[in-house]
């Protein structure tokens, strides 16, 4: 007996939902535990809204995207701001034609480096509740443009 394994719209949807549900499991408590402690007081409400929400709303929706969207970009400004530029001087043994020079390196404090060590996890579980809802929006209209009046076909 042999089975088609073609992965069909509907299967690619049901394993971006899989997805997304693994990733949605340990994101209230990642949000609570490694972000919240370490972001400041502006930003602390969104993370806090985003876990609430998670905690008691079920399913995926666009608003959560948003949500999500504005915890992404909060955590992204707060290492920003927790980043410096500590000017380097490059090893003489990597010198050509020269013997000084300098390089910029980025520093992050403690807080910026545990909010960077966060992202990640939240912009992966973004990215594939996104993808999800984009999937499940075009198989939508793809369905109401093959049968306009509800009849599938």
């Amino acid at each position: 007996m042999s089975v088609d394994t073609q992965n069909t719209p509907r299967t690619e949807l049901v394993n971006l939902v899989r997805l997304s549900i693994g990733l949605r499991r340990g994101m209230p408590e990642n949000l609570l535990c490694n972000v919240a402690p370490h972001i400041g007081t502006d930003g602390l409400t969104y993370v806090q809204e985003l876990a609430t929400y998670l905690d008691t709303e079920d399913g995926l929706h666009s608003e959560m995207t948003e949500q999500l969207g504005v915890v992404i970009d909060t955590i992204r400004a707060a290492i920003t701001a927790g980043t410096r530029q500590e000017r380097v001087q490059i090893p003489p043994e990597r010198l050509i034609g020269c013997k000084l020079a300098y390089d910029t390196q980025h520093v992050r404090n403690e807080a910026a480096e545990a909010l960077f060590t966060a992202l990640p996890q939240i912009v992966a579980f973004h990215s594939a509740v996104r993808q999800a809802l984009d999937l499940a929006e075009a198989l939508r209209v793809s369905m109401q443009m093959i049968a306009p009046d509800g009849v599938n076909q």
